[in-house]
């Protein structure tokens, strides 16, 4: 009888394990997915970022020649640095600002870029909290802002 007892026992204790199993590789997996698809937007946001940097300082560089130009030259620069990437839902677009301070003699430019990008794994998440928000795509953005004083160049050439 006490053999019995200890033997029940024990199947008891193979089903808990089991149980508690399961329920840690739910959690594990969803832990895993959630970093995985963060580094993801972590590393996505890293090349958005060096490309409205880029494209910034090439407007700024060139908003001599005109806000139009700069405008061209700004977001060829962001798409030659952002490339391309199998993530994106679809291709970010640049929205760039100009402004211009006259008490401070500034021009300003702003370059602003968000892309949404789609997940792997956190995306089963709906599926197991009911009413849950969707999380198949995370929308990453970054923005760049640079000042250029105004320029009066005087030259004088004297002769005498």
């Amino acid at each position: 009888m006490r053999r019995n007892l200890v033997r029940n026992l024990r199947q008891r204790q193979y089903g808990q394990t089991m149980l508690l199993f399961v329920l840690f590789m739910v959690v594990l997996f969803l832990f895993a997915g959630l970093g995985i698809d963060l580094g993801f937007a972590y590393v996505t946001r890293a090349r958005l970022s060096k490309a409205v940097d880029s494209a910034c300082l090439a407007a700024v560089r060139n908003i001599g020649a005109g806000t139009v130009s700069a405008s061209a030259v700004a977001t060829n620069a962001f798409f030659a640095n952002y490339g391309v990437s199998g993530r994106d839902v679809a291709p970010p677009v640049p929205q760039i600002t100009f402004t211009t301070d006259i008490a401070n003699n500034n021009i300003s430019v702003e370059v602003k870029a968000s892309v949404t990008i789609n997940t792997f794994f956190i995306r089963a998440l709906p599926s197991l909290v009911p009413g849950a928000p969707s999380w198949k795509t995370l929308t990453v953005g970054s923005d760049a802002m640079a000042q250029r004083q105004a320029v009066v160049l005087t030259l004088v050439l004297d002769r005498s």
